[in-house]
């Protein structure tokens, strides 16, 4: 399902919803697929985002109830989103950290097996 549909699928069903149901329904159908393949959109030119944040803001905007004619910027402060690209690039450096980590801990891991191993 294309993006903007499942916002707007989302909306029909907003009056029914409280709105921190909103809220994590949101997370789970939006911010899941607008942080798909982020590594693939990292260093890639601000115009390709344009969609992908219209898309946020519509989300942003259904959440708290501002109109369209409102600026968006403080309204996704509130929400503590940040901008799609800014998204792309800190899940890209959390991956890469995160990454690091694991592979520092493995070898330390391997390290001290290695070393348990060694006859006394």
């Amino acid at each position: 399902m294309f993006l903007p549909a499942t916002v707007r699928h989302l909306k029909s069903v907003k009056s029914s919803l409280t709105r921190e149901a909103l809220h994590s329904l949101i997370q789970a159908f939006v911010h899941c697929r607008l942080d798909y393949c982020n590594s693939a959109l990292a260093g890639v030119a601000e115009v390709y985002f344009q969609k992908l944040q219209s898309v946020q803001n519509m989300a942003a905007r259904m959440v708290s109830g501002v109109r369209r004619s409102e600026h968006t910027t403080p309204v996704l402060e509130d929400l503590h989103w940040l901008p799609v690209s800014q998204r792309t690039i800190f899940k890209t450096a959390l991956m890469v950290w995160i990454g690091s980590v694991f592979m520092v801990s493995l070898q330390l891991i391997s390290a001290t097996c290695a070393y348990s191993l060694l006859p006394s």
